[in-house]
């Protein structure tokens, strides 16, 4: 058959499909991969159910063998281990190994470890030397990886028996060590003993607890123990956890350490310094962490790690408390005794500097965020000792203010008086010779009489230099070139004051001063700032000084520990304060508070709320009426005891908001 004409114009038609050949293949390619599909999701069934089987047939061998380990226990030592005693602890027992199989979700382990515990701590009470009771008389090289082992494994054991069973004993979680008969109390002076700093295996314990998360644990624990984030156990001393916190978090800085590097995520810093108002609940553990510079070595760590890894997100509490504020508020009330000590160097500083821009940075914006991390005595008391660390070189001082701002913009007053000076910056004003008292009266005395001089100034022998004092040590500059060697003299004089002035006002502080500037302008817009003149930009960061408005405290007052509105102590209370001076008022307020002035809008911005604690025991002894009434400015709590006359309360109250005390009377 022929075909003529364009072949292009050709009609084409699919004659449909491939040869049968190809078709049978393309089918059996599919069966094949559907069976293999089908072959594999099998092997995978058998293989999880083969795991299956054997997780249960474990778990089904390890509880019979630890029944087999409780009846054999049970027949040498004892149901309760009543039988043992103090040679069953040494290596060649076997009262330690069947002691530690045991599970701390079994009451009876629980009890016989608690025992077992207890029988350690009548040793050590007696004798002292603990190395001697797990080891015999030779601590040596063949036996002492077995010790290290029994001694790491024993003290996990006691910190897990108390955070498995710590609903159960949440009440007596944070009691104090001086309960011996309590089953907490018991575990945690027993960590504390295997933990001692003096003991052989102290690095090897600590190593293993960390790597064991050892402080998530405790973070569990406490809080659980806190029947109150806001209001602190009264407790008149040192608590057995407080004990166990001490050993571990000071285990830091010591050579030789043999300690593995631990995931800071669940280090000492991210999870106990996180937890909110630790410092009011473990106070005994505060004044450790401050005196042996335990906050120098916490802040160089977190300085290190935390700007590296943004991605770590702290547990919050609470939505009302979230990580990040929490960590930065222990921080802050910790700075200014950290940097107060003169052994501080200018490197603590700028750590602080560094971890708090980072975790302000990660807070909520201001409309989100609670209103409650920031104490003003805290800001106060930190700023200065800052400046005098970082001696006003690093900038990143002075834009970290920006932040400290963000607290007074959501209604924290800071009781700090700016220069008058200081506060035109703001409104990026410059300063002349009549805004020199603010800063430095006595130099603007000195310049006055210069201008007034009636004798030859050049006999003065006065050149353009200015004299320098920082830090003990004295400098010269120019304030124009060639200003060494060119002398005062009538003619020049009026240009000499005023270039004083400048260099004082403006130029000696410009660098500190555009840091500042900037700061704030990152939180405050310009135009915000310039309907205000400098005396009422100092009111809106410290309030007003003209009253103290006591009914408008009262009734945003809150009450705990048994007082309520119409309590005799407390009616008593407010009738008292009424009738104080407004500079008694004022002291009053600042005793509670931290700072003098009360919020512009009246006390129902201030955040947290005033609140009245009872300070003594219901059944009240004759020795809680002499105590003085204390507080906690963070929280702004006042600890009153309950006075029986409106005498013995006004005498208390004068006494202890004049004596000008910090946290010695907190």
């Amino acid at each position: 058959m022929f075909f003529s004409g364009d072949s292009s114009a050709r009609k084409r038609v699919d004659l449909g499909g491939r040869s049968s050949k190809e078709s049978d293949r393309q089918v059996l390619l599919e069966q094949a991969r559907l069976d293999r599909k089908r072959r594999l999701e099998l092997r995978q069934q058998t293989s999880a159910a083969i795991k299956i089987q054997k997780c249960f047939r474990g778990r089904k061998d390890v509880k019979m063998t630890r029944s087999k380990v409780r009846e054999q226990f049970k027949v040498t030592f004892g149901a309760h281990g009543e039988k043992a005693n103090w040679q069953c602890f040494g290596p060649d027992s076997e009262f330690l190994p069947q002691l530690l199989f045991f599970t701390s979700n079994n009451s009876t382990d629980v009890t016989i470890l608690v025992e077992a515990c207890r029988l350690l701590l009548q040793y050590v009470q007696q004798n002292g030397n603990i190395v001697s009771l797990f080891s015999g008389l030779d601590y040596s090289s063949q036996n002492h990886s077995l010790v290290d082992f029994r001694v790491k494994k024993l003290a996990y054991a006691c910190l897990h028996a108390i955070f498995h069973n710590r609903n159960q004993w949440k009440d007596n979680l944070l009691v104090s060590s001086t309960y011996p008969y309590l089953p907490v109390v018991v575990l945690f002076e027993t960590v504390t003993c295997l933990t001692a700093p003096a003991l052989p295996w102290n690095c090897t314990v600590i190593d293993y607890l960390s790597q064991r998360k050892v402080f998530l644990l405790l973070r569990c624990i406490i809080l659980t123990g806190l029947h109150d984030v806001k209001t602190p156990l009264l407790r008149g001393s040192v608590s057995s956890l407080e004990h166990v916190l001490i050993s571990l978090a000071s285990h830091v800085g010591q050579e030789p350490c043999y300690c593995s590097s631990v995931d800071q995520r669940w280090s000492f810093s991210l999870q106990i310094l996180s937890i909110p108002f630790l410092w009011h609940h473990l106070p005994f553990f505060k004044e450790v962490f401050w005196a042996n510079h335990l906050g120098r070595h916490y802040m160089h760590q977190m300085a290190d790690f935390l700007p590296n890894h943004s991605s770590i997100v702290l547990n919050d509490v609470s939505q009302e408390y979230p990580g990040h504020a929490c960590l930065l508020g222990n921080l802050t009330e910790a700075a200014g005794v950290v940097l107060s000590d003169l052994n501080s160097s200018s490197h603590t500083a700028i750590d602080f500097l560094t971890v708090s821009t980072f975790l302000l940075g990660l807070l909520p914006c201001m409309d989100e965020s609670p209103r409650q991390s920031f104490s003003p005595f805290q800001i106060k008391a930190m700023l200065p000792v800052l400046v005098w660390k970082t001696k006003l070189e690093h900038g990143s001082f002075i834009e970290v203010l920006h932040h400290l701002l963000q607290a007074m913009y959501e209604g924290i007053l800071v009781d700090i008086p700016f220069a008058t000076f200081f506060l035109s910056k703001l409104k990026e004003k410059s300063n002349f010779l009549h805004d020199l008292p603010s800063l430095d009266p006595e130099l603007y005395r000195h310049l006055l009489f210069l201008k007034h001089y009636k004798g030859d100034v050049s006999e003065l022998e006065l050149y353009f230099v200015v004299v320098k004092n920082e830090y003990g040590e004295q400098t010269e500059e120019e304030l124009i070139p060639g200003g060494k060697d060119m002398r005062v003299t009538n003619d020049n004089v009026i240009s000499f004051i005023h270039l004083v002035a400048n260099y004082r006002l403006n130029y000696q502080i410009r660098i500190q001063s555009l840091h500042f500037l900037r700061g704030f302008q990152q939180l405050i817009q310009k135009e915000w700032i310039e309907m205000f003149n400098e005396h009422e930009i100092q009111l809106l960061i410290s309030g007003s000084l003209d009253s103290m408005d006591v009914d408008d405290l009262r009734s945003n007052t809150h009450y705990a520990g048994g007082y309520h509105h119409d309590h005799d102590v407390i009616v008593m209370f407010w009738e008292v304060l009424k009738s104080f001076s407004l500079e008694y008022q004022k002291k009053f307020l600042k005793f509670v508070t931290g700072c003098s002035r009360g919020p512009l809008l009246g006390f129902k911005y201030l955040e947290p709320k005033f609140c009245i604690q009872r300070a003594a025991p219901f059944d009240v002894a004759e020795e809680d009426l002499d105590r003085l009434p204390t507080s906690a400015t963070c929280m702004n709590l006042l600890k009153l005891p309950p006075y029986q006359t409106t005498e013995q309360m006004r005498t208390k109250l004068v006494y202890a908001i004049s004596a000008d005390a910090g946290f010695d009377l907190s």
